[in-house]
């Protein structure tokens, strides 16, 4: 072995031994962090359990204890001594004889029980009126008693249930208090008068949350209803009072999805650990609650398990990385923008125009709408002709400047093709808009002039697509190409028409009624301007491939045989083969060959049905048929308007649309009254002639 190369050799040992060691460390950095981790996370989680199950058993104590109380209390003898002694119910609450004086003290000393806890406690007689009432220990006068308890929600379920059973109530506002409260009732043992009254006692909700808050520490106690998943209270909201104030904390729905699945769970809300634990349910109880723990602090994670020595380790192999990773981002830099960047102009190209159309969609509404416009110069082939591609290439670098600078501010310019441009504007006036651009894209000289044009669409107003807003865009250019000048699809069209009409002129006195009848019916389904070009343009068209048919299959007096009607089904595709050449004239190609497909699918070259066919082909393919019926054929004579058109009615819903059908019969009414109809509302799909 040369001595060079084990020099080489030797001196790569030593980097690819470091890099072996520092895979080694990082491994072991990253081992030692994870199971720190777990630790950690294993820790919090057993603490929240614990405290989760903790305040739940408080909570069902608390409710059990309630129980209790309400049954000694409605075992007191000055309750069943109230209705044995002689008089009315009114007469002894007047007289406050000694066992209503007895059931007085009973109920107040419930606050010496639980102090700042009990809103009200009282004696109900089954009609529905106050025998007596205490709040917060304090005895409320004869004339402030009640007479209405029955529309009170624990009234009639607390007679529902046996003498001994205890209902607790779902949370209410009490009208004495004013605060949230849970009430315990349950009815008065009376031998030999069962239901004949209840007592009762109101627990507030705020007690509630200040006993959960003494023994929460460092965690958030929430108390949910997991029938309804809306939160009760928590220990970092005091409940305010007051009828207005809604029951729990600001955001009542805030632990929702964690604390109705199943129970008990250990889970993240809003990346803090929480466990949730049920309420011990009680028949008698029309709460369900569940109890959730939650930290107050993020749930650990593994950066934040890592210890000085993983922070260096980790530090020195990161920093390395980094580097590369630093490397291969300014790579990638580099490689994006001129990924989005048009090589000659510098300014955003389609892909860019794409992405960010895709974006910003995502925020626009009818009152703050996005404008797309797209701009194709004229006269820029004979420019280019006239003084070569260089000042060409010049020109539009010039142009794109010019664009750029014009809407500074406003809007950003885009180019997408060879002479075609795009704007996206948000907020921006239309008009003063489309007049910097077109400016900006202007420019003369002796012997050229150079001026553009423009398609807009808004969005949403037109659509919200960015496919479709891009197609639609450019089909109003091109239709702006065509009422400002004659276009190249007009050219194209009118010598297309030419030909047909010089080798079969019968075709093509047969095209100009056919273009007629096909622009007033798209006229009347009330189809915009550029839709009415298209359609023009192809029924004008719709028979060019039959120049490529053999005169004896199309002059042919007898029927067609199979073989001749496959010549004569290939017309279309012809039509669409030529056609297809020109750009201007793509929308027209596609009109063409779907001209003879039938509405019930059964049609040529695609078997397309219904709104699949594009709405031109549905207009071309009802007054073709028409005008073919009414004229004289070598195969056929002619037929009346009237019995042409019964059978164009007859064939709506089979082979023509019928709302196509609908607006050609008004076409030829009104043709036939001297007056044209006015557009009208058709079920059709006219959103696209594509």
């Amino acid at each position: 072995m040369p001595s060079r190369t084990r020099e080489r050799i030797t001196r790569l040992k030593v980097p690819i031994a470091a890099a072996l060691l520092a895979v080694v460390l990082l491994s072991l950095a990253i081992a030692m962090t994870v199971s720190a981790y777990r630790q950690h996370r294993h820790d919090a989680e057993v603490t929240l359990r614990q405290q989760a199950a903790s305040q739940a058993q408080t909570l069902d104590g608390y409710f059990a204890r309630g129980r209790s109380l309400t049954k000694l209390l409605s075992q007191n003898t000055a309750f069943r001594a109230f209705y044995e002694e002689p008089g009315t119910r009114n007469q002894k609450i007047q007289s406050n004889n000694r066992a209503l004086r007895a059931v007085k003290g009973s109920l107040s000393y419930l606050e010496r029980l639980y102090p700042r806890s009990v809103g009200e406690a009282c004696f109900i007689d089954m009609s529905g009126s106050e025998n007596a009432r205490s709040v917060r220990g304090v005895i409320a006068p004869n004339s402030n008693l009640s007479s209405t308890e029955t529309r009170t929600s624990f009234f009639a379920p607390t007679f529902a249930h046996r003498p001994g059973q205890v209902y607790q109530a779902s949370p209410y506002v009490s009208p004495d208090t004013g605060e949230w409260v849970v009430s315990n009732s349950t009815q008065v043992k009376i031998p030999g008068r069962t239901g004949r009254a209840i007592v009762h006692f109101e627990v507030t909700i705020e007690s509630l949350r200040r006993d959960a808050a003494k023994t929460a520490g460092s965690h958030e106690i929430a108390v949910v209803d997991a029938k309804t998943g809306r939160t009760v209270f928590d220990t970092d909201h005091p409940q305010p009072a007051g009828p207005a104030q809604p029951l729990g904390p600001p955001d009542p729905t805030h632990f929702f999805a964690f604390a109705t699945g199943a129970t008990p769970h250990v889970g993240t809300v809003d990346g803090h650990l929480a466990a949730v634990e049920s309420v011990r349910s009680n028949p008698t109880n029309a709460n369900h609650w569940v109890v959730v723990a939650a930290s107050k602090s993020p749930a650990p994670t593994w950066l934040g398990s890592l210890g000085l020595a993983e922070v260096g380790v980790i530090g020195w192999v990161v920093a390395l990385l980094g580097l590369a990773i630093f490397s291969v981002g300014s790579s990638q830099r580099v490689l994006r923008k001129a990924a989005d960047e048009d090589p000659l102009t510098s300014l955003g190209n389609r892909r860019k125009l794409t992405r960010e159309l895709q974006a910003r969609l995502a925020s626009v509404t009818d009152e703050n709408p996005l404008r797309l416009a797209i701009f194709d110069l004229n006269g820029f082939k004979d420019y280019n002709d006239t003084f070569g591609h260089p000042a060409g290439d010049a020109l539009l670098v010039r142009l794109a400047h010019a664009l750029e600078a014009a809407l500074s501010g406003i809007g950003d310019a885009y180019r997408v093709g060879g002479d075609e441009f795009c704007v996206l504007a948000r907020d921006a006036d239309h008009d003063a808009l489309a007049g910097r651009a077109e400016e900006a894209l202007t420019e003369r000289g002796e012997a050229f002039s150079i001026t553009a044009s423009c398609g807009w669409v808004e969005l949403p107003g037109d659509t919200s697509d960015p496919d479709e807003a891009l197609r639609l865009a450019d089909q109003r250019m091109y239709a702006s190409k065509a009422n400002g000048r004659i276009s190249a699809g007009s050219q194209s069209t009118d010598v297309l028409v030419q030909v047909l009409a010089e080798r079969h002129p019968e075709i093509g006195i047969h095209v100009d009624t056919v273009t007629e009848l096909s622009t007033q019916v798209a006229a009347q389904l009330g189809l915009p301007e550029e839709e009415r070009t298209a359609i023009r343009q192809a029924a004008s068209l719709h028979d060019i491939g039959k120049v490529a048919i053999p005169d004896s299959v199309l002059n042919k007096p007898g029927p067609l045989d199979e073989e001749e009607w496959a010549f004569i089904r290939q017309h279309t595709l012809i039509g669409e083969s030529i056609l297809e050449v020109a750009p201007a004239l793509k929308v027209t190609s596609q009109l063409v060959r779907s001209c003879h497909e039938s509405f019930d699918g059964a049609g040529y070259p695609d078997q397309l049905a219904g709104e699949d066919i594009p709405l031109g082909s549905r207009v071309i393919a009802v007054c073709d048929a028409f005008d073919a019926m009414v004229s004289e054929r070598p195969y056929a004579g002619s037929q009346s308007s009237a019995k042409a058109l019964a059978e164009i009615r007859r064939c709506a819903g089979t082979q023509f649309d019928p709302g196509v059908v609908e607006a050609f019969a008004l076409v030829l009414a009104a043709k036939s009254n001297g007056h044209k109809p006015s557009p009208q509302s058709y079920k059709v799909k006219a959103a696209s002639t594509t």
